[in-house]
């Protein structure tokens, strides 16, 4: 008998797989089948506040990195606060699994209302897609953890459920930020935010949107990080996200201490089966090494040598010569 359940952000998950806010989760007929294939929990598609502030002003953002998805695979995504708190509460009446909602604001007066309806709805947890990213040469980096900060505990003030916070990657001390959310009252963090890709075409010489798709290889950026803040801030669950399409990178995200990943692109590409199948092959890797419970292997990196091989920043060297 093997025990695939977690304890992630304080909700209780049958399995750590959960499906990321994407055209998979926009609607309740696909949430049903999610948790038929097995999915643990799903990420509602993000509320974006572009979107509400479009919608009043009578146009159309497409180019938010997860809007600009959810359009490339022709899903209308403009909804209003009350479609999305509707579709909160059909969900809750025909899943059983926890349904986090999904929220990605700038301005502050966005976080004031939003979460408290969204827990009046029946959310089970809050997912935060904060984006504040530095653009400007005159805003300091304390700048921004401050106001990440600030947005947390206004929000941990108003709702009694879980909150989230998938963070970016490009800040300057990832492991500090984590810290300033915990301490802010964050119970998660989601590594990482994936942001629109920008490409040019040399021809017409336009900026053009880049395959949003990931790959397998961009784990491992997320993976070092998931093992850092693991072993340095134990007491705080994180997500690992991107890149994650397979049992071989889901694992791994456990290895390093990891409480759940997400899966997106994998299912998108495949189909919900995907679901089913790296569930299987989990189980049978925790067979072939004799874990019982994802509790027994979760972090195991951290008990041997190699898990400091996550803070190596040297380059590699070429053993053999390639152009010999």
């Amino acid at each position: 008998m093997f025990d695939l359940s977690v304890n992630y952000m304080g909700l209780k998950l049958e399995n750590p797989l959960i499906v990321g806010s994407s055209p998979l989760t926009d609607s309740v007929e696909k949430l049903v089948t999610l948790e038929e294939k097995g999915a643990g929990a799903v990420v509602l598609k993000s509320l974006y506040e572009e979107e509400l502030r479009d919608m009043e002003e009578g146009c159309k953002c497409n180019y938010h990195p997860e809007a600009y998805n959810y359009d490339v695979m022709d899903a209308e995504m403009i909804y209003g606060i009350s479609n999305y708190i509707y579709m909160i509460t059909d969900a809750k009446q025909y899943v059983n699994i926890p349904v986090i909602a999904s929220l990605n604001c700038v301005d502050e007066k966005w976080w004031e209302d939003y979460p408290v309806k969204i827990e009046d709805a029946g959310a089970d947890g809050l997912e935060l897609n904060m984006s504040y990213l530095s653009f400007s040469k005159d805003i300091h980096p304390s700048e921004i953890f401050k106001k990440y900060a600030e947005v947390i505990n206004k929000i941990k003030q108003k709702i009694s459920i879980p909150v989230a916070v998938k963070i970016s990657p490009y800040s300057c001390s990832i492991p500090h930020m984590v810290m300033d959310l915990k301490n802010a009252g964050a119970d998660a963090v989601v590594m990482f935010a994936r942001y629109f890709k920008v490409g040019i075409d040399i021809e017409t010489l336009c900026c053009l949107p880049v395959n949003y798709y990931s790959t397998p290889i961009e784990t491992y950026k997320v993976l070092r990080w998931v093992g850092i803040v693991h072993k340095q801030i134990p007491n705080i669950d994180i997500c690992g996200t991107t890149g994650i399409h397979s049992s071989n990178e889901a694992i791994q995200h456990l290895l390093a201490g990891a409480t759940a990943f997400q899966m997106v692109s994998s299912i998108l590409n495949n189909g919900p089966g995907v679901i089913k199948e790296v569930l299987d092959n989990i189980k049978r890797w925790m067979m072939e090494k004799e874990f019982h419970s994802i509790d027994e292997f979760r972090g195991y990196i951290h008990q041997v040598h190699e898990s400091s091989m996550f803070d190596h920043i040297h380059y590699n060297q070429l053993t053999e010569d390639k152009f010999s």
